[in-house]
């Protein structure tokens, strides 16, 4: 976040009066909000490059709650990064990972490796049985 800070601070020095505050986090090189169909272009260029299969950029979102539930964080921990109104939501939406058996749900497990400065790779493995 303190190098997305930084960058964005560049960007306004040189966008100068052109730049738009919106307050948002992640904006284009003026300040504006991001364009959903340029973020998902940019997104796939990075799973391409990184050889990994295509998904929906929201897609992460569910793959991060599943992979946290699966390591055993509380419903109420992740009902609140996932900024859901109510509990139930959550509940509802990952019971399959929550009902899943303990012996099947620690068959595999995610690495996570740098294969280039600043992207993520994550591969999914089996483990033996």
């Amino acid at each position: 976040m303190t190098r997305q800070r930084d960058q964005q601070q560049a960007d306004q020095d040189t966008a100068g009066s052109a730049w738009t505050d919106t307050g948002l986090v992640f904006t284009t090189k003026t300040g504006a909000p991001l364009q959903p169909s340029n973020v998902n272009r940019d997104f796939h260029q990075l799973l391409r490059g990184a050889r990994l299969r295509k998904i929906r950029f929201h897609d992460l979102r569910h793959s991060c709650a599943s992979l946290l539930l699966d390591q055993g964080v509380d419903l109420i921990v992740i009902k609140e990064l996932l900024v859901h109104a109510h509990i139930a939501i959550t509940a509802d939406v990952y019971a399959h990972v929550r009902l899943r058996p303990p012996a099947r749900r620690h068959r595999t497990h995610v690495r996570c490796t740098r294969r280039r400065p600043g992207i993520l790779a994550v591969r999914k493995r089996s483990r033996p049985p």
